[in-house]
């Protein structure tokens, strides 16, 4: 019997527990055997395998012996040292348990570097952190990292890493950083880990006099008078001088006077000066002039009566010499200024008609070509909506006279400021090769195919400066080729900013007589190349979008997934439809901003938004918010479209009957919303967007590959490329 109960030899017995057998054979003789099954091994509390504990522990098990590392343990005994452990608890069937797992009560440290050269000031708002930290050789690790500009508000924890990217809030003055490590066990730091500099962004102010505000000299050799002052900031510490504000002598400690020696022949001479404070903010370029003649009661005109053959001015078919210019040579750059005065443009402008186009052509190897014109002129310019062209025998530049917007600029010189007291200068300048340097993206392949120029209309009064550099409408500028340059090696225009980044131009390529031009279309002015770049993804070979995809790739508008795919029937979000658009149109800056609840200026479509938003191409939800992320459907994209036609001067105000005749033709357009139909025409009347049999699929989310075809097409039928 097994627990009284008759058993037949060769039965298993398999479940857990005590057990009696006797066997009696049939003489009465008995045998009696006690045994234990226990398969189940040992329960431990208190911890579990794999567990990390910032506090002490309690650990007890139900049954048998432990050890605890290798040495004897006590059900019940409380572990407070920081180590790792191994616990072994055999029963006495031999069942084990073991358990792996940390005690790690210490919180780990660490600290924290603003990089920023050692110095105790900045004018950069954006830093670079660069953090350590330890968790001793018992503890857990740290693995994640948390930041606050106050010690008090802190942002979300986030992976543990070497370097964080900050950016210090609003305002001038001392900027904190603090950081907070957190090992695997969840100790957090305790001890104040930080850093801090003193953040100045605004730029000094100051002025220059010439030889104490006298108007006239007869000796080269001047005294300077120099005041600056930086306010609150981190104090004005050196200066610098030009005659051109092209080049610059080499920065020196600032002093209240410096001697001066005057360059050139005699005439009017004008000498720059710029601040610049210990954060490295630089001023304005403050402007004194003075007029060095033969003696105090005379003066030598220095060339600004004559004649020049080699610059002429025309409109239409009258063209007559320039009888009011001046070259000289400035640090080595040979400078012409031609100057218009009043007699002289009315006369131009006789049966001129509307829109008449003034051609200064100069056509003496200059460097630099500038074209002046008193400011009180503008509005005979502006009221005939005159465009001037302004030519030299490597570039050309056509600017429309109605984007001078006189009263934008106006009251930033003073309320009490005429217009006559202002000059406006146009302004060409060859630059040589080593002014553009850019940040090359793509591994080399990025060729600068001819010298750069700089574009600038600018307004001087008073020695201040202000550059008019964003207009209204697309402003054509001409780089001519280099003789003999292939005109396929012309890729693309581009603008040159100011972190070295390039940004596409709309650019295309003609022949004039028998020379080719790159033609770039810019709402902006800046400097200016020309690239050659061939840029193509593996995945697209045998796509029908081949041909576009590889086109505005190689122009910089549109990026891959990587550098070998571009994952072309991938559709693309609002904010990535949004960021191509604007690249296409070749818009980089924003002259209003807008606060979407949806992004911060940390996220990487932050600049493209606000751009776009400020060109009016996309407006954001009833809510505040962009949605940024979300796919977008092929009307939403139209709707965006038809804004860049309105930009490029393709479009017509379509009454009802237009948008239906136009829509009529595709099955699915009682499919499209209200508020798209009108861009939906528009879109169709151009040329810009085309259907799928017969269908214009409004709702269906757009692709990567129909991106790219339809911003190329706009850019086509714009003439642009």
């Amino acid at each position: 019997t097994l627990n009284g109960t008759a058993f037949t030899s060769g039965t298993d017995v398999i479940q857990d527990g005590t057990y009696k057998l006797v066997v009696t054979d049939a003489a009465g003789n008995a045998t009696t055997v006690n045994f234990v099954i226990d398969k189940v091994a040992p329960i431990v509390t208190g911890v579990a395998d794999g567990g990390m504990y910032k506090e002490k522990v309690t650990v007890s098990f139900n049954e048998g012996t432990a050890k605890l590392n290798g040495t004897a343990f006590t059900s019940g005994t409380e572990i407070t040292v920081d180590d790792s452990y191994t616990l072994v608890v055999t029963d006495g069937a031999g069942n084990a348990t073991t358990i792996i797992f940390l005690v790690d009560t210490t919180a780990p440290t660490g600290t924290l570097t603003i990089d920023q050269g050692g110095s105790e000031w900045t004018n950069v708002a954006d830093a670079t952190l660069t953090l350590t930290n330890d968790d001793s050789s018992k503890g857990s690790g740290v693995v994640e990292m948390r930041f606050s500009g106050n010690g008090t508000d802190w942002s979300s924890w986030e992976p543990s890493a070497a370097t964080k990217a900050w950016s210090f809030g609003a305002g001038d003055g001392e900027k904190s950083v603090f950081v907070q490590f957190k090992d695997k066990a969840g100790n957090v730091s305790h001890s104040v880990i930080q850093d801090k500099i003193k953040l100045d962004q605004t730029i000094p102010t100051g002025m220059i006099t010439i030889n104490s505000g006298a108007t006239v000299t007869s000796s080269k050799e001047v005294k300077l008078s120099l005041t600056s002052s930086d306010g609150d900031g981190s104090g004005v510490t050196e200066m610098r001088f030009s005659a051109d504000k092209l080049t610059w002598s080499a920065w020196e400690n600032v002093l209240p006077t410096k001697n001066w020696v005057l360059d050139g022949d005699y005439g009017s001479k004008q000498l720059y000066v710029q601040y610049r404070d210990a954060a490295g903010n630089s001023s304005v370029a403050h402007a004194a002039s003075i007029e060095y003649q033969t003696s105090s009661g005379s003066s030598n005109g220095g060339g600004n009566t004559e004649t020049y053959s080699d610059i002429t001015v025309s409109i239409g078919n009258k063209s007559e010499q320039m009888i009011k210019a001046t070259i000289r040579t400035i640090e080595g750059k040979k400078v012409t200024t031609v100057v218009f005065e009043e007699a002289q443009l009315k006369e131009l402008l006789k049966g001129a008609g509307n829109k008449p186009v003034i051609t200064i052509t100069v056509h003496n190897q200059s460097d630099i070509v500038n074209w002046e014109i008193n400011a009180g002129l503008l509005s005979v310019l502006e009221s005939s909506n005159a465009v001037i062209q302004l030519m030299s025998e490597k570039a050309s530049y056509s600017f429309p006279m109605n984007q001078v917007h006189i009263d934008e600029w106006l009251n930033q010189f003073g309320s009490n400021v005429s217009l006559k007291d202002i000059t406006l200068k146009m302004e060409i300048i060859h630059a040589p090769n080593s002014e553009f340097v850019y940040k090359d993206r793509d591994n080399g392949q990025i060729t600068l195919i001819a010298p750069p120029v700089r574009f600038s209309v600018k307004a001087y009064f008073g020695g201040k400066e202000i550059e008019l550099n964003q207009f209204d409408t697309f402003v054509e500028r001409r780089i001519a080729l280099p003789e003999g340059l292939d005109p396929k090696r012309i890729t693309t225009g581009v603008k040159l900013i100011a972190d070295g980044s390039l940004i596409h131009i709309p650019t295309k390529v003609i022949k004039e007589d028998g020379r080719y031009y790159a033609v770039l279309s810019s709402m902006t002015n800046s400097m200016y190349g020309l690239i050659y770049h061939q840029k193509s993804f593996s995945d697209v070979a045998a796509h029908w979008a081949k041909t576009s995809i590889n086109d505005l790739a190689s122009r910089l508008i549109i990026n891959g997934s990587d550098e070998q795919r571009f994952l072309p029937d991938n559709e693309i979000t609002r904010a990535e439809f949004t960021a191509i658009m604007i690249r296409a149109l070749g818009l980089s800056s924003a002259a209003k901003s807008v606060s979407f609840t949806d992004i911060s200026e940390k996220d990487w479509y932050h600049s493209a938004a606000q751009i776009a938003y400020s060109y009016g191409l996309v407006d954001g939800y009833s809510d505040g918010s962009f949605k940024p992320n979300e796919k977008i459907t092929r009307q939403e994209a139209m709707v965006i479209l038809s804004r860049a036609m309105k930009l490029a001067d393709l479009y017509n105000k379509l009454g009802n009957v237009q948008q239906q005749n136009l829509l009529h033709g595709f099955k699915d357009n009682t499919k499209i919303a209200a508020w798209a139909r009108q861009a939906a025409a528009l879109t169709i009347q151009f040329g810009v967007i085309g259907g799928y049999n017969g269908e214009l699929q409004p709702q269906k989310n757009i692709t990567r590959a129909e991106t790219a075809t339809i911003i190329q097409r706009l850019l086509q039928k714009a003439k642009f490329i």
